[in-house]
């Protein structure tokens, strides 16, 4: 039988098939990053940091979503969380 819990662990962004899948090709290859394409990351990291990990940098890292407006503050969200050990892709 799984585990109930995990039905409450956020999807992987290699799961996705949508427009975020555009995006991510967009960032990955230095591209343009419109404003929905932000959109699109900043849903996807909300999502992905919506399970209940507790270490402060975590906390950090959740308020800091919603300041994500470019190319560069989406790469600098990005190495802060690898700092805390998530990889949110």
């Amino acid at each position: 039988m799984p585990d109930p819990e995990l039905r409450y662990l956020p999807g992987y962004l290699a799961d996705e098939t949508c427009v975020l899948h555009q995006s991510v090709v967009a960032y990955s290859a230095h591209g343009i990053m419109s404003p929905e394409s932000l959109a699109e990351w900043r849903a996807h990291l909300r999502q992905r940091m919506s399970y209940p990990w507790a270490r402060e940098g975590i906390r950090a890292l959740r308020d800091t979503i919603d300041a994500i407006d470019s190319p560069e503050t989406l790469d600098a969200w990005l190495r802060r969380a690898a700092d805390e050990w998530i990889d949110p892709l």
